[in-house]
């Protein structure tokens, strides 16, 4: 009896959707080696992951309203993180004190990231119900203003780091697959380093474009940010304290004299001219402000907090236009305790009520 033979034809069409699927498999495990030397994800993570790392820890954690802790999110860049003060200590600390309650704080602001960053992030923990959420921006994203109008991207494109992760949006498949991002990613950076893309560096502004600053363009994208973090905590149920941005800049203010450590700061840490030039940052701090107190006057339920009013300009509080010394840190959290023990906390009688027990 002749052993059976699959047709010439069919064994074509099968050793091709093999090879097929080797291919694709071989693809994606080099995806996947690609993110984690790139940006030290592990194999298996989210390409999400890979950019916000920070994300990860806290999507490892059951958070909700009845879990027997008082839960709060901090959001913003790198005045609340620990390695530039205790922010994030004292006030877990001042609200157990207060609430009588186990407080667990999951800090995600990091240093350079914008509102942009921090829309992005928030929408992200969806399965998450946090009783406090916790939003300090409105310096980093002025960096982006430095650039000549026609490189201007509302949503941030104009760097890098965020035409990267607005790409994601495009990638739904990347909680599974990350092959076809990955490719996506990689064409982008090659497109950039050939200089057909134009693109600004994240972390600092371009000097020679430092004077496109004085127009702040970033007005309406701040607002769309922080607008959007408000909705996502009305929807949720959580309470969102939006702070005024605390800022110094001392008299006869200049780079030389920064570096020299000549001024009315602490530690001098960052100079002004890392956000922009002193006059267009000043400027673009105020209007920032401005929208904040907007997008908390539409938003009813927010808790609105103005730091700058409250923290003295005096190198006692600042080490640079807005990071913040220990005792600017311990004014900083004692302008949110008190701010928050005062208001009708919560979004309901049930979480009035949880508050209370």
């Amino acid at each position: 009896m002749r052993p059976f033979a699959l047709p010439e034809k069919v064994r074509n069409r099968v050793f091709f959707l093999v090879l097929t699927l080797v291919a694709l498999g071989s693809l994606e495990v080099v995806s996947r080696f690609f993110w984690m030397v790139r940006y030290r994800a592990s194999f298996l993570d989210r390409t999400l992951h890979a950019f916000y790392g920070e994300l990860k820890h806290v999507a490892e954690v059951e958070i909700r309203h009845d879990d027997g802790n008082f839960d709060v999110l901090l959001l913003g860049g790198s005045v609340m993180h620990s390695s530039f003060g205790p922010i994030d200590t004292r006030l877990k600390d001042s609200l157990e004190s207060q609430l009588n309650k186990p407080c667990r704080i999951f800090n995600l602001a990091t240093p350079s990231h914008s509102s942009r960053d921090s829309h992005t992030k928030y929408r992200h923990l969806a399965d998450k119900r946090f009783d406090l959420v916790l939003v300090y921006h409105a310096i980093n994203d002025l960096r982006a203003n430095n650039c000549p109008p026609s490189l201007f991207r509302r949503d941030y494109s104009h760097y890098g780091w965020y035409d990267a992760i607005n790409l994601l949006a495009s990638h739904p498949e990347n909680t599974v697959l990350v092959s076809p991002y990955t490719l996506n990613y990689v064409g982008r950076q090659l497109w950039q380093r050939l200089g057909m893309r134009a693109s600004i560096p994240q972390d600092n502004a371009v000097a020679a474009w430092a004077h496109y600053g004085r127009d702040i363009k970033t007005v309406e994208a701040f607002k769309e940010n922080m607008s959007g973090i408000a909705a996502i905590a009305a929807e949720r149920g959580e309470d969102l304290v939006l702070m005024d941005y605390a800022y110094y800049i001392p008299p006869h203010y200049s780079p030389n004299a920064f570096t020299a450590k000549r001024l009315d700061y602490g530690k001098h840490i960052t100079p002004i001219e890392v956000f922009g030039l002193p006059e267009n940052v000043e400027k673009g701090l105020q209007l920032h402000n401005a929208v904040l107190a907007q997008v908390a006057a539409a938003h009813p339920a927010v808790i609105y907090l103005n730091q700058n009013a409250n923290i003295p300009k005096s190198g006692l509080y600042f080490d640079d236009i807005c990071h913040l010394t220990a005792r600017g840190c311990k004014r900083f959290v004692e302008n949110i305790v008190a701010q928050i023990t005062v208001v009708d906390f919560g979004s309901s009688a049930e979480r009035r009520r949880r508050l209370s027990e």
